[in-house]
């Protein structure tokens, strides 16, 4: 099993002491850091999984510290402890700092430890994700390599060989920039493909989207469409669904019966 790094920094050393307690029953590495400097220090020297941070500090401040903790390791969860409760504060905060989560005070330490669990799993679903996307440039990159090989050694290619060649490419850019939201289900029902506009659209309610039950992102019903259209093949929409604070029409397409893989394709729009 995984054993996850944790940074904690904070100025006072009770508060170090507790987090050090709670999360080491946690069985987690913990390493502490009294100041945003030793914080940085270790950062340079150990990977590090996830930092837990106070926002006020003499010296250099949560906020300033995770800016600088993201140039070092930018993949690592960066979560702030703050006693500001005000909406435009937090949101800033998030939007400058580029953090994953705020934990407003006084915080309870079971709800502390269920953050980080989750935080941390998605950090390792987001790893998982980008050695894939990181496998398949290379896959790509070679494909490229050997493509370029044999139009030097066969002149007489045609222009439907060439179409051909660029078909997958075109086909995996034009799914990535269609401007509806398209997500993959399988048929376990979990989220396995994202494109780009659905990412915009939903990252609000889900921070990582891939690998979640539909029933997390979406209402019921959805759900309920979608194993009906894997069940019967049969296309099915519904109109003016809420979806965060936004309204949608939303279809719910099966995978074609030859394909090699059993699932669904949900596409969305915002309704006008």
């Amino acid at each position: 099993m995984q054993k996850f790094s944790i940074l904690c920094v904070d100025d006072e050393e009770m508060v170090l002491s507790a987090l050090k307690r709670t999360l080491r029953r946690e069985n987690y590495k913990v390493y502490t850091a009294n100041s945003g400097e030793k914080g940085l220090e270790i950062l340079r020297d150990v990977e590090i999984d996830l930092i837990l941070i106070d926002y006020r500090m003499p010296g250099m401040n949560g906020l300033q510290f995770l800016k600088e903790a993201k140039k070092i390791q930018p993949d690592t969860v960066r979560i702030l402890i703050t006693g500001y409760t005000a909406v435009g504060t937090i949101t800033e905060m998030v939007n400058k700092g580029g953090i994953h989560q705020i934990i407003v005070k006084p915080w309870d330490s079971e709800e502390l430890k269920q953050i980080i669990r989750n935080s941390l799993e998605e950090h390792v679903l987001m790893s998982k994700n980008r050695k894939m996307v990181q496998e398949n440039d290379v896959k790509l990159e070679e494909l490229r390599r050997l493509n370029n090989e044999l139009v030097d050694r066969i002149k007489g290619y045609t222009r439907d060989s060439m179409i051909k060649m660029q078909a997958l490419t075109i086909y995996r850019d034009t799914l990535l920039y269609l401007p509806v939201g398209v997500v993959g289900i399988d048929e376990s029902n979990t989220i396995v493909l994202v494109n780009q506009k659905a990412n915009e659209i939903l990252e609000p309610i889900c921070f990582n989207l891939l690998g979640n039950d539909i029933e997390k992102i979406f209402p019921k019903e959805v759900k309920q469409m979608v194993q009906k259209t894997l069940k019967n093949g049969k296309v099915r929409e519904m109109q003016m669904v809420k979806i965060g604070n936004k309204m949608f029409h939303i279809k719910a397409t099966r995978l074609h019966p030859e394909s090699n893989a059993r699932g669904t394709t949900l596409t969305f729009y915002e309704a006008n």
